[in-house]
């Protein structure tokens, strides 16, 4: 069953509502998606903090580029639901753990919402379902398959960093000074940044300041691991880490390992 692993309080807006409204309620509670509903409370939709970033950065003639400030007011203010994706993948209550794993990883989605006779109960989601990984997997950080790192120069533009993720379809990125690790950054951390009421006013004005900061203005240090560590302890640093990942270091290389690439050890080892 998949009880246990719910979020109960998952974030739920209305259709009607904007994009800026939605984008700040799921920043605020540090949440990567939100299930929509229309005027009746029936799940509609979901939208992701990758849909709300594809709807305010566009691909400009020299790489990613933030919209113009008349064109940035419209889309903030427009309907959550013209950038939410529909018919809703949904599972309910007596879903099995294996249902929900087999669901996120094939389908190669990060949330699920759980309904009941068109009641929301909650949802499920990558980050969750790291309380799943047990004890006895006979594998260490440093043997879980994971993307090659991408990663950005700690004075390059924030810009640079949100076309990479956008491109590579990663949520995280190494901040790197020279050839050493500056910090970590991820797709939420920057966009609680560049949707804050400060950036959205000077954005809105005109000007192009909270795109343009160097990217060590919205990094952080992670958490960093090695081989010694057991998986469990691993899930259990992620589950905690506002940038919902941790840096794996192996004989003088590292890499990052998230949620979603536990998720994936998960579906061959539960």
């Amino acid at each position: 069953m998949i009880r246990d692993f719910i979020d109960k309080k998952p974030v739920v807006m209305n259709w009607a509502d904007s994009l800026l409204a939605v984008s700040r309620e799921m920043l605020k509670r540090n949440r990567n998606h939100s299930i929509i509903v229309d005027d009746s409370g029936r799940a509609w939709g979901v939208v992701s903090i990758r849909d709300i970033a594809k709807a305010i950065f566009v691909e400009g003639e020299e790489g990613i580029e933030i919209l113009e400030s008349g064109r940035l007011g419209k889309i903030l203010e427009s309907p959550i639901k013209y950038y939410a994706s529909s018919p809703i993948i949904s599972l309910n209550i007596e879903s099995s753990l294996d249902d929900v794993i087999d669901l996120l990883v094939n389908k190669n989605i990060g949330f699920v919402p759980v309904i009941e006779n068109n009641e929301i109960m909650g949802a499920i989601d990558e980050r969750n379902l790291l309380k799943a990984i047990p004890e006895h997997i006979d594998l260490s950080p440093c043997e879980v398959p994971a993307p090659e790192p991408q990663s950005v120069d700690f004075d390059e533009e924030i810009l640079a960093a949100v076309g990479l993720m956008l491109s590579t379809g990663v949520k995280q990125l190494l901040v790197m000074k020279g050839e050493e690790i500056y910090g970590m950054t991820s797709l939420l951390k920057i966009l609680y940044y560049v949707l804050s009421e400060h950036s959205v006013d000077l954005l809105l004005k005109g000007s192009r300041k909270p795109v343009e900061e160097m990217v060590a203005y919205v990094s952080e240090n992670p958490w960093q691991i090695d081989c010694t560590y057991s998986l469990k302890e691993a899930a259990s640093l992620i589950y905690f880490e506002r940038l919902g990942a941790v840096l794996v270091r192996i004989n003088g290389s590292v890499k990052i390992i998230s949620d979603r690439d536990l998720l994936k050890v998960l579906l061959f080892n539960y």
